[in-house]
């Protein structure tokens, strides 16, 4: 089972008010909490790939899918977020 699929399965195991307020509660982690953590990560991640001996833009946007641009532009996202924060990025 998936991760959606154990999702749904739980919500439609609930009662209509429980639902409710379980959906509220999840589109409120989802917002503000989870998808702001996994785009940082994100970030992070292919970050650090692009620092492989051989890795570059093109390749790992191959690899995962995605376009060279947008790899760029995420890598520089973490980079401006990294000075941001007064860390040094290599």
């Amino acid at each position: 089972m998936s991760w959606q699929e154990a999702l749904w399965a739980e919500l439609d195991a609930m009662d209509d008010l429980t639902q409710i307020r379980t959906s509220a509660t999840w589109i409120e982690e989802l917002t503000h909490s989870i998808s702001p953590a996994l785009a940082a990560r994100r970030r992070q991640k292919i970050h650090a790939k692009l620092q492989e001996d051989g890795m570059d833009a093109t390749t790992l946007a191959e690899m995962v899918g995605s376009r060279r641009a947008a790899i760029k532009r995420l890598d520089e996202e973490y980079r401006a977020n990294q000075r941001e924060q007064g860390r040094r990025v290599a």
